[in-house]
């Protein structure tokens, strides 16, 4: 037990004593001087001690010495050290210096859970992450804790230093943290989760009766949770490249993200990404077939994204991906189609043919889908009409689960130039005004339904069937 200990009691380490005010400047302001001063024993420091009339001088001495010492670990109300308040300013020497004289703060967590490495690596102070893993490299021979424990520590979040680093865009400082510790690389936010997500991907299946692949469902080292983030999505996300590469160097990095998305998602949506997502194909080529919580592959997310680009690397990579189906039934040429992205439509069918067959849920070809969910659709009905090849012209007149052509949905929607384009094709007798749907009402009849709910037009449109 020390000197002060023995004259109050108690130790003072666990309580968190409140952190001195010229101290609290001196770690603001990077103030080397002022720290050893406020760390150095003085007669001021035996003046903070209450009446010791009753004890040896010596003993007095070794107290005021003891309070010194142990006013170093003051900490804020956000429970930052010295260390944590250097780290997140970047002053090298003072955070030196504080780790010379007392290196166990390394592993101090303010009440965020965030240790020194996590606030200089959400700030990019690089030496001073060198600093602390040094120390905290050096200190595991004392046996007060595991080096690793430092950088693989987790804040609230259940994030390390290396998601703060990769978050803010810090790559210098990331590449820093994967030479040290390469399995940080496998550590994804809030994997600490005891839950998995009730997925019974065994009821879901794509056209080819091959079996859906969640990221669950892949390899990760914990259950992947709703949030769960991991270095190389965040990487992606960032644009960090050079950090990207580090990773992809490693077979054990994690590649979630939030949603059950994947790095590969991240990459097909964020921009000047093709190489990136080329290089994450050939890491784990399987990616391209895995689906988030929606059964969206990256092919879908390319199609709502009208990137024609990225939909031709994943369709040369895996041509199959055309045929899996989302949620609602939709396949990536339906999701190209409710957007109008009449050129994503067209590479997917120079690849894939036969998806133009392709019908969801409810019977609908991506026609339908285009007439229904599309804010033009128009685009999509002229490709069809100008196609050389005249190959799907049949979809024209296909109906769907409730009989309805696209020209009954067409109809209903009253949109003015898809009524238009319709007109030019029953004149090139392409298009059948006379077929019924389910409820048997032709789309002449649901057009003189229409019309007749608008006052003042029935009388003048006779019924002609």
């Amino acid at each position: 037990m020390s000197a002060f200990a023995g004259v109050y009691g108690r130790e003072m380490r666990p309580q968190r004593r409140h952190m001195d005010i010229g101290l609290f400047k001196a770690a603001r302001s990077g103030d080397v001087q002022a720290f050893r001063l406020s760390t150095t024993p003085t007669d001021h420091s035996v003046e903070q001690l209450p009446s010791c009339h009753d004890f040896e001088a010596t003993v007095v001495i070794h107290a005021a010495a003891e309070y010194s010492k142990e006013i170093i670990f003051g900490v804020t109300v956000g429970g930052n050290t010295v260390l944590h308040i250097a780290a997140q300013h970047g002053h090298l020497d003072f955070a030196t210096e504080v780790c010379r004289l007392e290196p166990s703060l390394v592993a101090a967590v303010n009440t965020r859970l965030e240790t020194p490495l996590h606030c200089c690596a959400k700030a990019g102070h690089d030496h001073i992450v060198s600093l602390i893993i040094d120390t905290a490299r050096s200190g595991r021979d004392e046996g007060d804790y595991d080096w690793l424990d430092v950088l693989r520590a987790r804040n609230v979040h259940g994030e390390t230093a290396l998601h703060e680093a990769l978050r803010f865009g810090h790559e210098l400082v990331a590449k820093k943290l994967i030479e040290a510790d390469n399995e940080l690389a496998s550590f994804v936010s809030e994997g600490m989760s005891i839950s998995s997500p009730a997925h019974d991907m065994s009821k879901h299946t794509t056209t080819d009766n091959k079996q859906l692949i969640s990221a669950d469902h892949v390899g990760l080292p914990f259950p992947v949770t709703d949030t769960s983030m991991s270095p190389l999505y965040l990487a992606v996300m960032t644009k960090s490249e050079s950090a990207v590469e580090a990773l992809l160097q490693l077979d054990s990095s994690a590649f979630s993200g939030p949603g059950g998305r994947t790095a590969l998602h991240a990459a097909v949506v964020t921009p000047c990404q093709k190489m990136i997502t080329r290089k994450i194909l050939k890491w784990k080529p399987v990616l391209g077939r895995v689906v988030d919580e929606s059964h969206s592959t990256p092919l879908h997310y390319a199609a709502a994204d009208g990137n024609q680009e990225m939909a031709r690397i994943l369709l040369k990579h895996d041509p199959s991906t055309a045929y899996i189906s989302d949620k609602d039934g939709y396949f990536p040429i339906h999701v190209a189609a409710g957007m109008d992205h009449v050129n994503v439509i067209c590479e997917i069918l120079d690849q894939c043919p036969d998806s133009c067959e392709l019908v969801d849920h409810n019977g609908r070809s991506f026609l339908h889908v285009a007439i229904e969910r599309s804010s033009r659709g128009f685009s999509v009905v002229e490709l069809i009409v100008n196609r050389k090849k005249r190959d799907l012209e049949m979809l024209l007149n296909q109906r769907d689960n409730y009989g309805n052509t696209p020209m009954h949905l067409a109809v209903s929607r009253d949109i003015r130039h898809l009524l238009t384009a319709f007109t030019q094709l029953l004149k090139k007798n392409i298009a059948k005004i006379s077929i019924m749907n389910n409820l048997g009402l032709t789309p002449l009849d649901l057009s003189i339904l229409s019309l007749k709910s608008k006052p003042g037009m029935g009388l003048k449109m006779p019924v002609k069937l």
